[in-house]
């Protein structure tokens, strides 16, 4: 049944949230919130339901053709007044599980889009000073429910989240007792209520059951509170954050930054933003031995972090990672974000790298168990190419542990490269050899050459070593016999990573390199290549008589010529070479 064209309806304001517009058109209809969604098709016109916070992250193509039509609005408006409208722009507003892995979104459901409260600009609920602002309010925003918006850049102040009266969450539909599971997830408290103005506090008094229609309501103006002049004026780094974060959300402005020192998409920021304030949180406080974080930023992370680990004493044994959860504060939330943002603005990726090792040293566990490194390789997200780069030798190594042990082959790469297994020499180039490891000594270079080849194609595919050495064209007892070797002498090594941040240096110089050679198909071209009878006779001709007669220049001599030839063109170990002129 469709829904019918209310009497009177509202154009939304900018940037407007669902919620925000309900209240609004509510109010002006004299009808709660309920009321209207039942009217607009948000939910069925009869039985038991509830306005939930999904109904805030998106409606369905079905209901949103509903609520058009008896808001008079078209589908596309409807649409921009769900988070779901910067799920492109921010991926923990998407409404529906993407695929996963490296290539893969942040899946729905998680703690990075506020469902159970928001923050809000007193100014900009005050409205605008237009008519229908004056009468109704301004815009509840819909990135006023995002972690990452904690400033208003237009008032230049921090956003507020709790009621100046009662001093709870506004819009909290869990702080009141007696709160049900149904009350817990709506999209704001007392939908049934029509008398409360849109910029008007819902909450109950504390004393009250949350769904009781008639409960006493707090009802406190939370509209035109002057900010204090010194609260973020001091704070330029927070407001030129926030207006970065501001034009990233908005689809209208190129949506491309820098991330651990590469280019980014604004969503792919959004995912390291994240990744990283997770994990100065759990490590606090080793970030202020690489940064230098101003005192009032350092008393709220460390307040902050304070009521994480209360948490976690809390749970008695729960599994949940307390500190993926971001303060609904916006003060606190501001300081660990620019914390974060300072470390994603590093030059280059290795500089990155050494600072996410000293952050992780707070997890004594081995890195495939830590806590948050496990986030990475379980989830797979989809950060950004330089956090990838940086991850890359912390994540996907190949230095034994202290008890010997090698660690556990990573069957997806954590960093794209745009080399691939075809371009890998099986014996490297010379030049790659002499450039980055010939000058470690107490090893063979032939065990070097073959497992920086080896390594150098895991580093692109992932996988074993068996593969990585098919791939390349090693047999596989030349790669376990090189492999054990090496690893036997990184442990010996004054530096056990020598070795393995000149491999990474290499990936990133194949990285960088304008062309590329194919080795597997000089290989494959190569594979049952000889110097034939005739062009070996005209290179015979060429040598002086004397040089004719002290040596013999049988079929042997060109076997051996063709051997030569094929692993200067494959940059491949002699022994692999064809013989098809002697089998």
């Amino acid at each position: 049944m469709l829904a019918r064209p209310l009497p009177r309806s509202l154009d939304p304001l900018p940037g407007e949230g669902l919620d925000g517009f309900l209240l609004r058109l509510s109010y002006r209809l004299e009808r709660s919130p309920y009321r209207i969604a039942r009217l607009t098709g948000m939910m069925k016109p009869s039985g038991f339901a509830v306005m939930t916070f999904p109904h805030l992250m998106h409606l369905p193509s079905g209901r949103r053709e509903q609520f058009a039509r008896a808001t008079r609005l078209s589908p596309g408006e409807v649409a921009r007044l769900c988070l779901s409208s910067l799920a492109e722009q921010y991926p923990p507003a998407s409404p529906t599980p993407q695929t996963r892995g490296w290539a893969g979104s942040v899946p729905p459901g998680n703690h990075w889009v506020f469902s159970r409260a928001t923050r809000y600009c007193p100014q900009c609920l005050a409205g605008d000073g237009s008519a229908i602002q004056n009468d109704l309010g301004g815009p509840w925003q819909k990135t006023w429910r995002l972690p990452v918006v904690f400033a208003c850049v237009k008032h230049t102040r921090f956003l507020e989240h709790l009621c100046p009266a009662c001093a709870r969450p506004v819009h909290d539909a869990v702080t009141a007792r007696g709160a049900s599971t149904e009350e817990s997830s709506k999209m704001f408290p007392q939908t049934g209520r029509s008398d409360l103005h849109p910029t008007q506090c819902r909450l109950p008094l504390a004393s009250d059951v949350i769904h009781t229609r008639d409960a006493p309501t707090c009802g406190a103006e939370l509209s035109g509170v002057p900010a204090d002049p010194a609260a973020i004026r001091a704070e330029q780094e927070a407001v030129e954050l926030q207006q970065r974060i501001d034009d990233l959300l908005d689809p209208s402005t190129p949506g491309d930054t820098i991330s651990g020192g590469l280019p980014a998409a604004g969503r792919q920021y959004f995912i390291d933003l994240r990744l990283i304030t997770h994990l100065i949180r759990a490590s606090w406080p080793r970030a202020q031995d690489l940064l230098a974080i101003p005192g009032a930023a350092h008393e709220v992370i460390s307040q902050d972090h304070r009521r994480g680990q209360q948490q976690h004493r809390d749970l008695r044994g729960i599994r949940r990672t307390t500190y993926d959860v971001p303060p609904l504060d916006a003060r606190t939330c501001a300081a660990l974000l620019i914390t974060a943002d300072r470390l994603l603005r590093c030059q280059q990726p290795r500089l990155l790298t050494e600072q996410l090792r000293h952050l992780l040293g707070y997890d004594t566990r081995s890195l495939g168990h830590a806590t948050w490194t496990r986030q990475i390789l379980v989830g797979k997200p989809d950060c950004s190419p330089g956090l990838r780069h940086a991850l890359a030798p912390i994540l996907q190594t190949y230095t034994p542990l202290p008890s010997g042990r090698a660690h556990k082959a990573l069957q997806t790469p954590v960093r794209k490269t745009r080399y691939q297994p075809e371009h890998i020499a099986e014996f490297l180039q010379d030049d790659w050899y002499q450039r980055h490891f010939a000058h470690m000594d107490g090893i063979p270079p032939r065990n070097l050459r073959r497992v920086a080849a080896i390594h150098l194609c895991q580093i692109a595919v992932g996988g074993p070593i068996t593969n990585a050495a098919r791939l390349v064209g090693m047999p596989a007892t030349h790669a376990r016999q090189s492999t054990h070797a090496v690893h036997s002498w990184t442990r010996s090594r004054p530096d056990p990573g020598e070795f393995e941040t000149a491999l990474h240096q290499l990936a990133d110089e194949l990285d960088s390199a304008p062309h590329l050679i194919d080795y597997q198909r000089r290989r494959d071209a190569l594979n049952h290549w000889c110097i034939d009878p005739a062009t070996w006779q005209q290179l015979v001709n060429r040598l002086g008589h004397s040089h004719k007669g002290q040596m013999a220049l049988g079929d042997h001599k060109r076997q051996a010529a063709s051997i030569f030839v094929w692993t200067r063109v494959t940059q491949s170990e002699h022994l692999l070479a064809p013989r098809p002129i002697l089998d």
